[in-house]
């Protein structure tokens, strides 16, 4: 649940992560981890990391994470 609450606040810092992920272009496992990574959530910071999390696919991703 702590992380649920961590990803929804992150996402109302970074419209870019929020936009990513209502469209789709990245999963929910993947903004949580970039939500992680980012401290500012400017844009410049966020959307280099949503443009990898999109190029990366969620098999590898979910598989690397463990």
């Amino acid at each position: 649940v702590g992380q649920r609450v961590a990803l929804e606040w992150s996402l109302r810092r970074m419209p870019l992560l929020r936009q990513a992920l209502r469209e789709k272009r990245i999963t929910y496992e993947k903004a949580r981890i970039i939500a992680r990574h980012v401290e500012g959530g400017h844009a410049d910071e966020v959307r280099p990391l949503i443009a990898k999390a999109e190029a990366v696919p969620a098999s590898i991703s979910a598989s690397s994470s463990r």
